[in-house]
């Protein structure tokens, strides 16, 4: 027996009408990262990021003062039991950092690769996929956490 299936074929290029475009988020201000980035870290971890760092970030441009958050909020996350070998762990944060600042609209600092790629695993996943896994992740969840925080600074604001 021998036959086809044949199913609808919808081309939305055939329609009339301007393409569909999803709403884009609306852009946050370097300055409005920077300031949910120094509040988070207060919240969190219970240290003045100006007085741990030495930076007084109001008088840093404010992409250079998001760029140096990012890394520490990016710091504090990635733990160094996680990337053990000798520059993982600065690399995994720097790269983190870098993911968190693009998906933010920041301008990034330099992205490093972790020192991970002639290492043999027996068959297993190489090790740098745990660390750009790692890196990734952590990068998204700081993006996240710091939209979050804006909107939801920014619904505040609204009301008054």
């Amino acid at each position: 027996m021998s036959g086809f299936k044949a199913g609808p074929v919808f081309d939305i290029s055939q329609t009339d009408g301007d393409a569909y475009e999803p709403p884009a988020a609306a852009p946050l201000a370097a300055e409005a990262i920077r300031d949910v980035l120094v509040n988070q870290y207060r919240d969190q971890h219970h240290e003045d990021p100006e007085q741990a760092g030495g930076f007084d970030f109001t008088r840093e441009a404010p992409d250079n003062a998001v760029r140096i958050l990012l890394y520490g909020h990016a710091w504090r996350r990635i733990t160094e039991a996680d990337a053990p070998l000798p520059g993982q762990h600065a690399a995994e944060v720097a790269s983190a950092a870098h993911v968190a600042a693009l998906i933010l609209g920041i301008t990034p600092g330099p992205a490093v690769m972790p020192p991970l790629a002639g290492i043999i695993t027996d068959g297993k996943k190489p090790s740098v996929h745990e660390s750009a896994g790692r890196a990734t992740e952590t990068g998204r969840a700081i993006a996240r956490d710091v939209r979050a925080a804006a909107e939801q600074r920014r619904e505040l604001a609204v009301i008054g």
